[in-house]
């Protein structure tokens, strides 16, 4: 590998000119199995860490393409480009859905929809956008937004979601004071990386102001994955996510019986057989309708109170035609169709 690259994809790592840790330089694949493409010589990968760095690289053209929204003191700066045609930018959503806060509905206090459904209708999703998303995210329930899951539009009238949200606050208040006179104490577990670090104390806060005495619980991934399986939990904030972005991954990975990935403990045998039923369709019509079944089963049940999903982008200048999307960002994109106007 070290010698000389291999690969069938339509480019190869140049091992000669690239930098381990700098850059990775593409080249041409000769052997292509599409005739014609790619139709770029070539492209260079740099690796830069940091947000600003990266920024500062694109807005001084030092690369012609990078990633991410811009953060707040370039914003008016990349809207100027924008307005002026000198860049474009791509958005879309993270592949990393659902997101929320499970509560652990196998055992008290969370056994009790009424508390669960109080969790969900308190928390203010467009504060929670503004603090832990700067802005970038929008409401996504169980499927993704305006895919297999709820439009944007539909999640945005629901219960917590809605806005004004001081009416949803002060009917959770009303609940858990009955509920828990006294109040309640709870601990949540959260990964201890930054991000979601901002995520776990805004969402404790939020619960606070409810009347449930959050202590956020930080734990390592190595730790937080083993506490999972054996449902060793109250209350865990977590983005779960997904390599395919297909119905038939998010059900079964997170919400049959025994799923890979179902560490909220949730299970109905109506969703163990709708997911059957639903991956034996083929007509994406009648798959999107079963799907939808599931999704408000699984809603009206609430295993995890659902949050509003981040989203980034692909910033280019231009003269860069065709830049495409991954399918997920598991799943690096081939770039064969990107051209050059300028030359």
């Amino acid at each position: 590998m070290l010698k000389r690259p291999y690969g069938s994809g339509p480019f190869k790592v140049d091992f000669k000119t690239s930098q381990r840790a700098a850059l990775w330089n593409f080249v041409r694949n000769p052997d292509y199995f599409k005739p014609g493409l790619p139709y770029l010589d070539g492209w260079t990968f740099v690796l830069m860490d940091g947000t600003a760095i990266v920024q500062a690289a694109f807005l001084t053209r030092k690369i012609d393409v990078g990633g991410g929204h811009p953060t707040e003191d370039n914003k008016a700066i990349y809207e100027k480009k924008v307005a002026s045609g000198e860049i474009y930018r791509l958005i879309y959503s993270s592949d990393c859905r659902p997101q929320g806060l499970v509560m652990n509905s196998t055992k008290p206090p969370f056994n009790d929809l009424k508390l669960r459904q109080a969790v969900n209708l308190g928390i203010d999703r467009e504060a929670y956008t503004t603090v832990v998303h700067d802005g970038y995210a929008q409401p996504e329930i169980i499927g993704d937004a305006g895919g297999w899951g709820m439009t944007v539009e539909e999640a945005r009238k629901l219960p917590g979601f809605r806005q004004p949200h001081t009416a949803d606050q002060e009917e959770a208040k009303r609940v858990i004071r009955e509920l828990y006179p006294s109040g309640l104490d709870v601990k949540m577990m959260t990964r201890n990386s930054s991000g979601y670090m901002r995520q776990g104390e805004m969402i404790a806060g939020e619960l606070r102001k409810l009347g449930i005495n959050v202590t956020v619980d930080p734990q390592d991934t190595s730790v937080v994955f083993g506490r999972a399986e054996k449902l060793d939990y109250t209350l865990w904030n977590y983005w779960f996510c997904q390599t395919t972005n297909t119905p038939e991954e998010l059900i079964g990975s997170y919400f049959i019986t025994g799923g890979s990935r179902n560490w909220m403990g949730y299970s109905n045998p109506v969703i163990d057989k709708g997911y059957l039923d639903m991956a034996a369709i083929s007509d994406p019509v009648q798959k999107k309708k079963k799907m939808t079944e599931m999704i408000d089963t699984i809603y009206a049940f609430l295993p995890y109170a659902p949050l509003t999903v981040h989203t980034t982008s692909r910033n280019a200048y231009s003269f860069v035609q065709d830049l495409p999307l991954g399918i997920t960002q598991y799943s690096r994109e081939k770039n064969e169709l990107i051209w050059r106007s300028d030359i």
